[in-house]
């Protein structure tokens, strides 16, 4: 199994207080040209692990606040794998 993670942004819309990043979170988002880059490792790395299974996680402050980031990265990793399952 071959795991990865994609931190695709800082932002969080929640104060949570038991949050360990703190209550002042940073306000970056990932570039589309470094999801690139990062979907393009996973596709490399993978072709010393064919047979094996992927889990991709998206991270961040609060990852749905980048929801279309993280949709195009399943669609570009389904088209490169074939259909993914999405837990």
């Amino acid at each position: 199994m071959q795991s990865f993670a994609i931190w695709v942004t800082s932002q969080c819309n929640m104060k949570c207080s038991y949050c360990y990043e703190g209550q002042e979170k940073e306000n970056h988002s990932m570039p589309q040209k470094i999801l690139e880059t990062s979907i393009a490792f996973i596709e490399n790395h993978m072709k010393y692990h064919q047979n094996e299974e992927i889990i991709v996680d998206f991270h961040g402050g609060e990852p749905l606040l980048q929801f279309e980031k993280i949709k195009y990265a399943i669609e570009r990793l389904n088209e490169i794998f074939g259909t993914i399952a999405i837990q």
